[in-house]
């Protein structure tokens, strides 16, 4: 894949947040913890395999960007605070990690009811006293989860077995 060109590269104000804008006119945002954690170099990654050689909990405790610099038309230097760490990533790659745009979903992968998700996602949030009493809230919960994937249940008691009495609202429980 040949991406748009990376025409501007830019660290925010909080020094977490890695702005990228492509000639496509889209914009991707990228978190310095998530890219620390991807780095593609060969410290962090085995050259033969491309394993990972730490975890996250391995890197410092406050991951920042440090600095960014295009070295070349399809490569970004960047550098990590607090540590000094160097990265270089492919533009390439940067342009497919994007999470803030919809990617294109081939035909028949998932079913048309199926939300995948984006930065858009608002997760559908019930109390667990409402739907217990009311069907229709109910109806509602569960189809966001089928659509979703995932939904918030607010208010739940903080006694043994409500775990099982929310999974009984899914079915028969065994």
């Amino acid at each position: 894949m040949t991406s748009p060109l990376l025409q501007t590269a830019r660290i925010d104000s909080s020094r977490q947040i890695l702005q990228l804008d492509w000639s496509d006119q889209t914009r991707s945002r990228l978190h310095a913890l998530w890219l620390r954690d991807n780095c593609q170099g060969d410290c962090c990654r085995h050259p033969g395999n491309g394993q990972r050689l730490h975890t996250v909990l391995d890197l410092p405790a406050a991951v920042e960007l440090a600095a960014v610099d295009l070295t070349a038309p399809d490569t970004l230097s960047v550098q990590f605070g607090p540590d000094g760490h160097n990265s270089r990533f492919s533009t390439d790659w940067l342009y497919t990690q994007s999470c803030d745009s919809i990617p294109a979903r081939e035909s028949g992968w998932l079913a048309d009811s199926i939300q995948v998700w984006d930065s858009r996602l608002q997760l559908a949030r019930a109390s667990y006293p409402v739907i217990r009493q009311d069907n229709t809230a109910l109806a509602a919960w569960l189809t966001a989860i089928v659509r979703d994937g995932v939904a918030v249940l607010t208010d739940c008691p903080l006694e043994s077995g409500t775990v099982a009495q929310v999974a009984s609202l899914f079915g028969y429980v065994r």
